[in-house]
């Protein structure tokens, strides 16, 4: 008989790092952190203590129309007071136009939501926030706004210090990966299979 089959190849990945990353400080509403080669979290809302970090993404290379898992990837590198495991949860930012030079707790944009969260152990290692839904929900292609803006922040009141490594270090710099949904046929051949002795011959 005849039959085509299709040849894949392997799915591709692109990892993104932030234009644009800075935590906001509950405790000195003004000042801007845009250039700190760290990104804090804390959560103590009775003591006015808390800390929010803001990372922005442009994915203008990569077609999201077509994107499989998408992973935020951010590298824990020294906490305080930690109370194990911490949760911290990833949050949908909608409003893009924050500016790293000046973001600061009264200027920050407002979370819309939590769209992943991920458990955190120990230090000196990457932590994982799989917000493959999201990213698809936006449904952006390559030409349109495909400006990402996440938050972090404690999903609890823990009262930990987490300090995380931002795109200002020179090592360990906060990642979003994004894989295609699919990979794409290569190449196709038309086989032809002796159902009797079974043998085939690829004419393609």
């Amino acid at each position: 008989f005849f039959a085509v089959f299709p040849k894949y190849s392997a799915a591709q990945s692109q990892t993104f790092n932030p234009v644009a990353d800075a935590q906001v400080y509950e405790g000195n509403k003004p000042t801007n952190y845009g250039t700190s080669t760290s990104l804090q979290l804390k959560k103590i809302p009775e003591r006015a203590n808390s800390r929010i970090t803001y990372l922005k993404f442009d994915l203008s290379t990569f077609n999201l129309a077509q994107a499989g898992k998408s992973v935020l990837r951010i590298y824990l590198k020294a906490h305080d007071n930690f109370q194990i495991p911490i949760i911290v949860e990833a949050m949908a930012v909608a409003d893009n136009s924050w500016v790293e030079a000046s973001l600061n707790w009264n200027n920050r944009p407002i979370p819309t939501g939590s769209v992943a969260t991920a458990q955190l152990n120990l230090k000196d290692m990457y932590y994982e926030w799989d917000i493959s839904e999201y990213i698809r929900s936006l449904n952006l292609a390559i030409g349109s706004n495909t400006v990402v803006s996440l938050a972090l922040q404690d999903a609890a009141a823990s009262e930990a210090l987490l300090t995380f490594s931002s795109k200002e270090s020179t090592t360990n710099k906060p990642q979003l990966v994004i894989s295609e949904a699919y990979s794409s046929p290569l190449v196709s051949g038309n086989f032809y299979v002796d159902a009797v002795n079974g043998s085939d011959t690829n004419t393609g």
